[in-house]
């Protein structure tokens, strides 16, 4: 018995089956260009059309009969049948390679964008029509795509990982199901997945894959030019996130790196960079093997990347966020603890790297990447838990931190989890990797219910974002003398700030809160431990209209 449910809502499935398996007969000849697929699509078509005549179809079987044609019609490439039956089928065709599935997505975008409303969730310092995005994966590998995404109903979007120069992608088969439909508890070892290109979901709802990319990208020339398309494509309320990786060469300094291409990713005028330090997935050069060595493991590492990108970056009001993997509490801790004031997000967490083999044992990827980074329902109570574990360390730090979180968020209860948990955005890819109107799914079931703030425990920094209002202030007399104050120098620290405003005591800490919850300010801690306030193209803005 499967639990696939197609999308469409058909009182009677035999009958759709029906229409579809008569389509699929009739055309299969000229769709599928090899023999199996053709044997194995009649076949099917006909063994529907057959038990239907004979009234031996209950629903169930015209449900199963559905899911294993549309397998079938989606590797020979006629997405277009699947689409006009509303069948569900992978955005991305991980039967091309990569380089053929830059060129389009493979699903269309609804007519008209789902939305929440009026309601706003605010996010790294922007207000968003729904906290719900998609991290840096295939999925976000250029505009054509993020504009895609973006019409789902996505409003946070990560650009896939670019590095300072262009580097090939690994050859295919690059992203595949495996055969894990349950949640791995935490704690509990799993070395080993089974899946190949020919594995299917058994649960459109609940299912792992496993993708081994290498963090292709191409040159900055080219990307540079696609983040302007995209930040020209977005709404007021979609948020862009470049993701960047410092690449380690042979007689390079792969700290420099980092520096380099975030600045790369800021000259585009995107204002969020995401320093990806946990991705499983990069080439060891002297071995040849998938690498385990992250960066994010090692804290003295870490900060030194942040330090440096952040003593880097041209543009005060840019927000910098770190990507995290699984961590346990003691590496969680010591790795947070030296950056939580230096970075505007923490993002987590990445793919856990598993072994990943095919039905008869063999490596699915190649000899040289026995290892990939395994997604979706699999690892979902190991995000949950992640995202539960830093809100904690966030308030016990006094942080002032957005939490962006992510891992096996596969349902809108899922994103209810994460959000409850602590984090201010969540985050998927697996989820519409197989079902593109997953974001139009969660804005219909929580659009008008998710709280503003995340229901996990929260920062008690005076000068934090998530303790900031949950909507635009009504009197903003006094933020206006905060920016009024940063008039003559847009980043001053916050005692000097206090005496130039003239806001004596819990007036002046209202104004601050107030200026910062607006986007007038933003507020960060610098290296040394010293907070300061910085004066926002938006506060410019508002202070140009008020001299």
């Amino acid at each position: 018995m499967t639990a696939f449910a197609p999308s469409f809502q058909a009182p009677d499935p035999s009958e759709v089956l029906r229409q579809f398996a008569a389509e699929v007969l009739a055309e299969v000849p000229k769709r599928f260009g090899t023999s199996d697929l053709q044997a194995e699509a009649s076949q099917l078509a006909r063994q529907a059309l057959e038990r239907g005549s004979a009234g031996q179809l209950r629903t169930e079987d015209s449900l199963v009969l559905l899911d294993r044609l549309a397998q079938v019609c989606f590797v020979g490439g006629w997405q277009r049948v699947l689409t006009k039956y509303g069948l569900d089928f992978p955005t991305y065709n991980f039967v091309e390679d990569y380089a053929t599935n830059a060129t389009q997505p493979w699903v269309q975008p609804p007519p008209i964008r789902p939305g929440a409303g009026t309601r706003r969730w605010r996010v790294l310092g922007q207000w968003l029509g729904f906290p719900l995005g998609v991290p840096a994966s295939p999925l976000t590998a250029n505009s054509l795509w993020i504009d895609f995404l973006a019409r789902q109903g996505f409003n946070i979007l990560t650009y896939k990982t670019v590095r300072s120069r262009s580097q090939e992608p690994h050859p295919s088969p690059n992203w595949v199901f495996v055969d894990d439909d349950r949640p791995w508890p935490v704690g509990e070892e799993h070395q080993m997945v089974v899946g190949d290109v020919k594995t299917w979901p058994r649960d459109h709802r609940a299912f792992s894959t496993a993708n081994s990319f290498g963090m292709p990208s191409s040159d900055p020339t080219v990307w540079q030019k696609d983040v302007v398309s995209t930040l020209a494509a977005l709404e007021d309320d979609q948020l862009l996130i470049v993701s960047v990786v410092g690449s380690q060469r042979a007689g390079e300094d792969q700290v420099q790196d980092f520096v380099t291409v975030a600045k790369q990713a800021e000259e585009t005028g995107c204002r969020v960079i995401e320093l990806n330090l946990s991705c499983p997935n990069s080439i060891d050069e002297e071995t040849g093997e998938v690498s385990h060595d992250f960066i994010c493991l090692s804290h003295t590492a870490t900060r030194t990347v942040v330090q440096a990108v952040r003593n880097g970056l041209v543009h005060s009001d840019t927000r910098l966020v770190v990507k995290l993997a699984y961590l346990d509490n003691e590496t969680l801790e010591r790795v947070v603890t030296p950056i939580a004031h230096m970075v505007d997000g923490i993002s987590g967490i990445n793919t856990m790297q598993r072994r990943v083999v095919d039905v008869n044992g063999m490596p699915t990827f190649g000899a040289h990447r026995r290892d990939a980074g395994v997604s979706g329902i699999a690892i979902r109570e190991h995000g949950l838990d992640f995202v539960r574990r830093l809100a904690d360390l966030r308030a016990d730090l006094d942080g002032n931190f957005d939490i962006l979180g992510m891992g096996g968020v596969m349902t809108p209860e899922d994103v209810l989890q994460f959000h409850s948990a602590g984090a201010n955005a969540v985050l998927s890819a697996t989820a519409p990797f197989m079902n593109a109107r997953f974001a139009g799914e969660v804005i219909r079931s929580l659009g008008h219910v998710l709280p503003d703030r995340p229901g996990g425990p929260q920062p008690t920094s005076r000068y934090s974002r998530a303790s900031a209002l949950s909507e635009p202030a009504v009197d903003l007399v006094d933020a206006k003398a905060i920016i009024e104050a940063l008039a003559h120098t847009p980043e001053q620290n916050i005692d000097r700030l206090r005496r130039a405003s003239r806001l004596a005591g819990d007036r002046f800490e209202t104004a601050l809160a107030a200026a910062a919850a607006n986007g007038l300010i933003s507020i960060r801690r610098r290296i040394g431990g010293e907070v300061e306030a910085v004066l926002t193209p938006t506060g410019e803005a508002v202070l140009a209209s008020v001299v």
